[in-house]
This record gives structure tokens, sequence and C-alpha cells, in this order.
């Protein structure tokens, strides 16, 4: 658990006639990470096989097609189907043309309601005003507007200045205020700034005179309301129609997707061999244990008609890719390795060790039994229904809950009530106490990550240069607690003080060996670290805090009669319940900080090439 799965190069060499062979059988084992060959002077990169680009075209119509179809394509596959490119093709491009049509007059049909809307909205307004429909054609010397106005009664006032030359017609229509203006073309300017002035709107209806509309406006009411129908019920016959299609056609479409973009992967495959004129290369990586079988099954496939090679990997190569190997419920806590970065193949690989402290981070922060037991059914609950990565969360989230209850115990804490003397601490009260577990805690896990560094630089570079890196710091904490000792009373006879100063001094000599004038910078902070552990302490006892003055004010509205007992149950629940989601979210960032920063810092770089083996569900990053 502690080490990535241990992987084996395997290379393969082979004549092109064996290329689709392979790549086929290298699909099917979902084992093999291939390595992208970078072209050479000497071996360029492979080409695609025959039908890539086939393919290509017809699953770029399927998955607009699909889209168009809201179809769940993950949802519907089957797998079971094998699809041919060449028919396939035929048969989406008839069902692209149907959509395509069906598409068109769906547009049609919805254009054609909106604008007859629109109309219909206007001719409403109009019929407020009670003119007929032909007052608003062309007129050889006279002209109109038509819209919404702020104030309808100091425009009129204005608009005697006119001598005549213009009448107006106002009334109300859904909380507005309309205002039809028929005036001599020639004061159009003068009438446009005033009425723009009063916040005037123009509605346009040059579609009346253009359409030769008559009539009182009802009439033509009762017209665009038969159209308007006419063309809903052709939108709800074509999305039908629509519906239709999409049932008979998305178990098709969803399995020859799957099915065509696994074709396309394999097509496409040789873009990352070498290759020849006449043959290709493949290098890539399996895990050792499966590396056997591999390799007996691409001969059996090729007739032996290849070359493989198998090699032991040197840890040091950058292109080794990396696959955890933690059995559940380690497995679960993967999740927070994907957040942050994977390590290298020749790394330690934390995810045990988060196992084993991020619960125990979290229970000492939230450390009551009531609240780990509403997480706690909480998770379980959202186990049923959450897969995937968030499932491996939920899943890790479990054994914080279980921590949390049993610190509740040590702590003695019930939803903040303490029912017995606690075991371990009370927080309220011991808070010299709860402070320093805190930084003993610290102490302990950033020393736990300085002795896993030492055996990664140990693995990497050597004895020497992993004493002077990592072992140094532990020679200055030495250090350091000797000289405190020397000043206190701790242990009888005291340390002489020259003790303590001279291991500092050697264990900073060891540090600028180790990691130059940037290891003598970072002195302060190895201390820092473990004292930033004391957030374990301050997030419980906020926790608590929290917990208590809930209590304490729901218990003095108990005294209050039937109102006062409905209030303070109130107030329990939600005040219970804001603190529980407080107690999830801020020891859950506060743990994890804690590992990134304080503890990863110490021995882990990170940066690991994610095992993806050809062929299998690409994972998500």
């Amino acid at each position: 658990m502690l080490n990535p799965e241990k992987m084996s190069r395997i290379t393969v060499i082979g004549p092109k006639s064996r290329a689709y062979k392979i790549i086929d059988r290298l699909h099917k084992l979902k084992v093999y990470h291939i390595t992208d060959h970078v072209k050479t002077e000497e071996l360029d990169i492979g080409s695609p096989l025959g039908d890539s680009e086939e393919i290509s075209e017809v699953l770029v119509k399927i998955r607009a097609v699909s889209s168009f179809l809201n179809i769940d394509l993950e949802s519907h596959r089957v797998h079971e189907k094998k699809i041919n490119p060449a028919s396939a093709r035929k048969k989406i491009e008839g069902l692209s043309k149907t959509i395509d049509q069906k598409s068109s007059e769906l547009k049609d049909a919805e254009d054609h309601i909106r604008i007859l809307q629109e109309r219909l909205d206007i001719i409403e307004d109009l019929k407020a005003l009670n003119l007929n429909l032909e007052a608003f054609h062309d007129y050889k010397s006279l002209d109109y507007l038509f819209g919404t106005i702020e104030d309808s009664k100091e425009i009129k006032e204005e608009l005697e200045s006119f001598d005549g030359k213009c009448k107006g017609l106002t009334a109300g229509s859904m909380g507005r205020n309309l205002l039809v203006l028929f005036f001599d073309e020639s004061i159009r300017k003068d009438i446009h700034d005033k009425i723009s002035r009063r916040g005037f709107s123009e509605i346009d209806i040059s579609f009346i005179a253009e359409e030769g509309l008559k009539g009182k406006p009802s009439e033509e009411i009762k017209k665009l309301n038969e159209k308007i129908m006419a063309f809903e019920k052709k939108r709800i016959m074509i999305n039908n129609e629509l519906y239709y299609i999409k049932d008979r056609w998305e178990g098709y479409l969803a399995d020859a997707e799957y099915n065509l973009s696994v074709e396309s992967e394999k097509a496409e495959a040789p873009l990352r061999f070498g290759a020849t004129s006449e043959a290709f290369i493949i290098k890539g990586f399996v895990p050792s244990e499966r590396a056997d079988k591999v390799v007996k099954d691409l001969n059996d496939t090729s007739d032996s008609r290849i070359m493989i090679r198998t090699e032991e990997v040197d840890e040091h190569d950058e292109d080794i890719p990396v696959k955890l190997n933690n059995p559940n419920p380690v497995g679960f806590y993967e999740w927070f390795m994907d957040l942050y970065t994977l390590p290298k193949y020749k790394e330690i690989d934390p995810t045990f060790l988060m196992f084993l402290t991020f619960p125990l981070f979290y229970g000492f922060m939230l450390g009551d039994v009531g609240y780990g037991l509403v997480t706690l059914t909480l998770f379980l609950i959202l186990r049923t229904r959450i897969k995937g990565d968030f499932g491996r969360l939920v899943n890790a989230m479990i054994f914080t809950s279980i921590s949390t209850i049993i610190f509740g115990v040590l702590f003695a804490e019930y939803f903040g009530v303490e029912l017995y003397a606690p075991i371990l601490v009370n927080r309220l009260h011991d808070t010299q106490g709860l402070m320093i577990m805190a930084v003993a805690i610290g102490a302990v896990h950033v020393n736990i990550g300085l002795l896993v560094g030492f055996y990664n630089e140990l693995r990497s570079h050597g004895f020497v240069k992993a004493v002077f890196e990592k072992l140094s710091w532990l020679v200055l904490e030495a250090g350091v607690v000797l000289l405190a000792l020397s000043y206190t009373d701790f242990i009888s006879p005291r340390p002489l003080p020259w003790g303590g100063f001279t291991i500092i001094a050697i264990s900073i000599f060891m540090i600028y060996r180790g990691e130059g004038a940037k290891g003598l910078v970072e002195i302060p902070a190895i201390f820092s670290h473990m004292l930033s552990y004391a957030r374990l302490m301050a997030v419980g006892l906020a926790s608590v805090i929290l917990a208590m003055v809930v209590n304490d004010l729901a218990g003095g509205m108990f005294a209050g009669g039937i109102a006062g007992i409905i209030g303070g149950a109130l107030l329990l629940v939600v005040g219970h319940t804001i603190n529980i989601g407080l107690g999830l979210i801020s020891p859950f960032l506060h743990s994890l900080r804690l590992h990134y920063v304080e503890f990863f810092t110490k021995f882990y770089d990170g940066g690991g090439l994610r095992y993806a083996p050809f062929g299998a569900e690409k994972q998500s990053e």
C-alpha cells in the first residue's frame, strides 16, 4: 500500500500487417499504458488506420444528432452490437436529413408563433384605443406614431401648442400608458422631440399598413389566435415526431457512438507508435503481475510474428505511469491524492498515511457523539446515491464520522452537552491541555513526514543525501529540545546549554549541506508548521462554544411556556444544524491543509504520471 503498483516496460515490434490485431488485443486487455512516440530522424510517427477519417465523420454526426434529440448516450449504451462504419454512415446520414428537415420545420413554426404573438400583443393594445385598423394605413400628408409614454396628462397639454395640427388619444393597458398621435407631416420632428423628453417609446405597427389590415382589432385578435393555435398544433406534432425518432433511435445511437468511439481509438492508436514503411513499434507499461499474460496473448494473437521485449523499469525514469495500489477502505482516500497530485513512481504513496491521520484530525476537531451520528447517517444515505469519484469521498467521510463519535465519547460531548467526566480532556475548561495535545500531534505528524522523506531520499539519492536533507531536521529538533530542557526543571540534573547549542550548530551545518541557503531560510518553518496544528484545538473549541451557546439559549426559552418550548426546540434544530454544517466544512478544510502543507512538504514531490491503460474508460482528472 505504501508504494504504487510495480510496473514492467513492454516494447512490441512487428509488421504493419499485424498492427490491427495487436491494437485490438491490447484494447481488449485494457492494461497496456502506451507511451507516445516522439518523432526522430530514424523513426517516424505511425499513420491512422484506413477508415479513421470515415469513423470520425460518423461520430461527429451521431453526437450532433444526439445533442439535438437530447439523448444521454452513456445511459443507453448496451455495448453488444458490432457497428459497421459504412452501414452506420448510411443510417446516420438518412436520420440526419430527417432531423434537419424537422428542425427547420420546428424553427419555422416557432418563428411564426413568436411573430404572431408579438402582433397579437400590439393589436390588443390598439383595441384599448377603440380605433379601427384602417386608421393606421398610409396617408398623403398625415403621419402617426404609436407607443407608450410615462405621463400622458402632461403630454396632452404640450400638444395643444401645435394649434390643431396634432391630435392624440391615450389609454391604459397592462399598467402602461398608451399614446397614439396623428399629426401633419411637417411637424414630425417637433412632435418627436417633445414626446421623447416625456419618455415616449415607439411601438412599430407598420405591418398593419403593409398587410392592409382592416376592421376592428377584436376581429384581427380572433384571426391571430387561430393562426397561433394552428402553428402551436404544428409545433406539437413536430415535437411528437422528434420524440418518436428519439425513442426509436436512442439505443442504436448510443451503441453506435460507443462502438465507433472504440474503433476510432483503435484506428488512431498508430499515431502514438513509432513506424517505418513496413513495421511499427509500441512502447508502454503494464503492471508487472500482468506482464506474462500480456506477452502470451500478444504472441498468440500474432502467431508469434512479432518481437516483444519485457524489462524491469528503472525507478528514476520519469515516464513510468503510476497506479495506486490501495484496497478499500484505504483506496477511498485516493480521492485526496487525485485532488492534489499523484506520487512519482519511486515515491511513497501517502494514501495509507492519510487514511490513518485524516479521520484522526477531523474527529479531534469535531469530537461530538451527536454530531458524529448525524454525519454518519448522512454519509451512509449518500453512499447509496452517489457513485464514482465523489462516491469515494463519501465513503472516506464515513470514517471521519466514526472518528468524530470516538472522540465525542473521549470528550464526553453529546450535542454540546457534557454527560460525564471527560475521559481525555475537557475542551472548554482545559484549553492549555488541549493546545499541548494538538501541538504534540503536530510534532509527531511532521516528524513522520521527515522520516518518510528520509526513506524517499534513501531510495532516490542514497544514504548521505538522505541524512543531510531529512535527518538533519530531526537533529535540529533534538538540539532545540535539549536547549529548552537546560533552562527548565523538567529533568534533573539539567543538561548544560552548550550541549543544545552544539547540536543545533551541527544540524544547521547539515541542513546547509543538504539544502543550501534555502534550507537555512526554512529553519523557522519547521516549528511554525508544528504550531500550525494548534488549529486542531481552535476549530474544535469554536464548535464546542457554539453548541453550548445554542443549548443555553434554547434552555432559557423552554421556561417560557408552549411558545417558548416550540421556539427553543426550533432553535436547537437550527443551531445544531448550522454547527454541523460548519463542522462538515471547517474540520475538512483544516485537516486537508495540515496534510497538504505541513505534512506533504516534508517528503512529497508528486507530479506522477497517471496510469491510463489503452482501452480502459477514461478516468476523470
